[in-house]
């Protein structure tokens, strides 16, 4: 799923939430939920992995990061958005799963150090782990990127209206 689409929920949770601790809580658990969705972008991984280097990802995720920047002005400016100290954490906490996905890519292609210990990259590898677990286990079955991302338009929108229209 894209950042756009987590950060809607996070924002629609931060509105609804009377204390920023529980809305970071349901913010992350949201993230985790919405990637339960098949959105198709298991389809990406392979597209982008064709590409010289990582210039495909950098575009992916650029452009991806660059909506959510336009997206988070726009509301920003129709004043629908929670005071800023409450929301920064909670959409933090909204998109936090891929935030650790991107960094253990990078760390994975290092070589890790053999401690035996339990360590920091020892958990966002399981973190991550868990994080691919709960991507694959339905997303498997969505066959087409269409489809993946026709549903993730159907799921952007819904929140857009919850972040606007219910107010």
């Amino acid at each position: 799923m894209f950042a756009t689409t987590h950060v809607l929920a996070g924002i629609a949770i931060c509105q609804r939430m009377p204390s920023m601790w529980p809305a970071i809580g349901l913010a992350l658990l949201s993230h985790y939920f919405l990637d339960l969705i098949p959105h198709g972008d298991k389809h990406l991984g392979p597209w982008m992995a064709r590409g010289p280097g990582n210039r495909r990802m950098a575009y992916v995720v650029g452009a991806d990061l660059f909506g959510t920047l336009i997206l988070l002005a726009i509301l920003w400016q129709t004043g629908v958005l929670p005071k800023i100290t409450t929301l920064l954490p909670v959409l933090m906490a909204s998109v936090l799963p891929d935030l650790l996905l991107f960094i253990g890519f990078f760390i994975s292609r290092r070589p890790q150090p053999e401690t035996g210990r339990i360590g920091i990259f020892t958990v966002l590898k399981h973190v991550n782990d868990f994080h691919r677990y709960i991507h694959n286990l339905i997303d498997r079955h969505c066959k087409s990127i269409w489809l993946g991302i026709a549903v993730q338009i159907i799921i952007f929108f819904g929140l857009l209206y919850a972040v606007v229209g219910w107010r």
